[in-house]
């Protein structure tokens, strides 16, 4: 996965940039295979939390945008590029590209959703390798250049409010408004869609995330779950959404995300 997410990004990358990987305590290699990409590897003796290792990229980070992203994606041609000028056309300080996991509407999101579980079924047997994981994704694609070109034609400047959580794209603003993650909140990403909003109506100096329909970013998920990695190491006590937002406030704004709103200026 490490290889697949690499090419795409050398290859995809419109921009000059610096990569920040934040190693949480590996053992298969991956410190090493990123150092000698030339990425800054911070290599952590234990698995720290998401939001933990989010921070310590952040803090060594010198660009004028900052790209969160996991490693078990693909990003496609010049995505850096396209999510910055949306970015700067609609006064947007995060945005986030369309995937399996969050569409432009919910009957498309479920159909690739379902697209991709049948293919990992059928593909299962292959196991997980180079070969098999490009495979899927050309199944799933066909031509995956082909494929991000034509949903760009088809939803141009379409944004729908919401986030994909493996990919997020800040503005230096975004970065200083909002400050670090929450190290108590597990579920980070979610988080950080209600501090936008928060920030939004208490401030109205930011809007909350919206995801570029018309820029597509494969994402594998879930590949090392059956790995039983060490358990999470929290810097602060781990608490829930709830406890810190309130259920009426949490499940309101779950909600409005699945109304996937477009984006209204």
């Amino acid at each position: 996965m490490n290889r697949l997410f690499m090419e795409a990004l050398m290859k995809h990358t419109a921009y000059t940039f610096e990569l920040i990987v934040v190693d949480n305590a590996s053992t298969d290699g991956s410190a090493d295979f990123f150092e000698a990409a030339g990425a800054i590897v911070i290599r952590n003796k234990r698995n720290m939390a998401y939001p933990v290792a989010q921070n310590q990229g952040l803090a060594v980070a010198t660009g004028d945008y900052v790209a969160f992203l996991n490693n078990d994606v693909v990003v496609s041609r010049h995505w850096d590029r396209q999510l910055i000028e949306l970015m700067e056309a609609k006064g947007l300080d995060i945005i986030s590209p369309t995937s399996i996991d969050r569409a432009e509407s919910q009957s498309s999101a479920r159909k690739l959703r379902r697209r991709w579980n049948r293919i990992k079924g059928i593909t299962k047997i292959l196991g997980i390798s180079h070969w098999s994981l490009r495979l899927r994704m050309q199944l799933m694609y066909g031509d995956w250049n082909g494929f991000c070109a034509r949903r760009k034609l088809t939803f141009e400047d379409l944004l729908v409010e919401g986030f994909s959580g493996h990919s997020l794209l800040f503005s230096k603003k975004g970065v200083e408004l909002l400050g670090r993650w929450d190290e108590r909140i597990l579920e980070a990403d979610f988080d950080l869609y209600f501090r936008t909003w928060e920030r939004a109506q208490s401030m109205g100096d930011v809007k909350p995330i919206y995801v570029a329909a018309g820029v597509f970013v494969h994402h594998y998920s879930r590949l090392t779950m059956g790995q039983r990695p060490p358990a999470w190491q929290a810097t602060e006590p781990i608490i829930s959404l709830e406890e810190k937002w309130g259920k009426d406030y949490v499940q309101a704004k779950i909600a409005r995300m699945r109304e996937y709103r477009e984006f209204g200026g």
